[in-house]
């Protein structure tokens, strides 16, 4: 079993992963949701007196720039762990491999901000289209002008297989000795949670329906906030009519 510590800064770092997916994935409750986050941000600025206006979700676009941003950051955090590890063993060349491996999560987090239109939106006159923000300029006279012709994939999916990539080094890690046995099993229920909230941000910016399993976990959360709303009213009607 991991150690307290660590799966406390576990909860509270998956956090902000559920709260965006919320506000951004297609279920009934979004749009109540979004209001909370605005009425807490607005909050939040009255108490520190200061100006958080952007901090506040007004489209699924906004709460995609925070999700990703924020994965990008943890990504490159948690692959950080290898280098540190390797480097803490000190043994001469026995790391190379293991500290170049843990580079490509960084890497692959910083492509996916800088391609995300959600974060680094085109700008008009510097960017002819999608694609021209990061095709060499030598290249595109070889590809189609047909957009079909190339895809490349969100910014979502680049950070889930970034987290993806990591878990295998984190298994590695355990395999190899580098890392606690608890680890593995540790970053298993996290990384399963992080591609889960990142794939259904995906879902939210296209517009497609929830998965079915989804679907019947939004319908029981909503029936079961509406079954206490109800219980609420009922108990205020009984306590107001027991002091008349």
């Amino acid at each position: 079993m991991p150690p307290g510590g660590p799966v406390l800064l576990a909860l509270l770092g998956v956090y902000p992963f559920l709260h965006f997916t919320m506000l951004l994935a297609p279920h009934g409750r979004r749009e109540e949701l979004v209001r909370v986050h605005n009425t807490m941000v607005r909050s939040l600025g009255d108490a520190l007196d200061c100006d958080t206006s952007s901090l506040k979700v007004h489209s699924p676009r906004d709460a995609a720039r925070f999700l990703q941003t924020y994965a990008a950051v943890i990504l490159s955090f948690m692959s950080a762990v290898h280098w540190g590890a390797v480097t803490a063993r000190a043994v001469k060349g026995a790391g190379l491999l293991p500290q170049l491996a843990s580079v490509v999560p960084a890497v692959a987090a910083w492509a996916a901000l800088n391609t995300s239109p959600d974060v680094n939106p085109p700008v008009y006159g510097r960017d002819e289209g999608p694609r021209d923000g990061v095709i060499p300029a030598a290249a595109r006279p070889y590809l189609s002008e047909e957009a079909s012709d190339l895809r490349f994939p969100s910014a979502a999916s680049v950070l889930a297989g970034g987290f993806l990539w990591v878990f295998a080094q984190d298994v590695a890690a355990v395999v190899g000795g580098r890392l606690p046995p608890w680890y593995a099993t540790y970053r298993l229920l996290l990384t399963l949670v992080v591609t889960s909230c990142l794939k259904l941000a995906d879902v939210g910016l296209e517009g497609g329906p929830l998965p079915p399993a989804l679907v019947a976990v939004t319908d029981a959360m909503e029936e079961a906030a509406r079954g206490a709303g109800e219980e609420g009213g009922r108990k205020g009607e009984d306590d107001g009519g027991d002091r008349r």
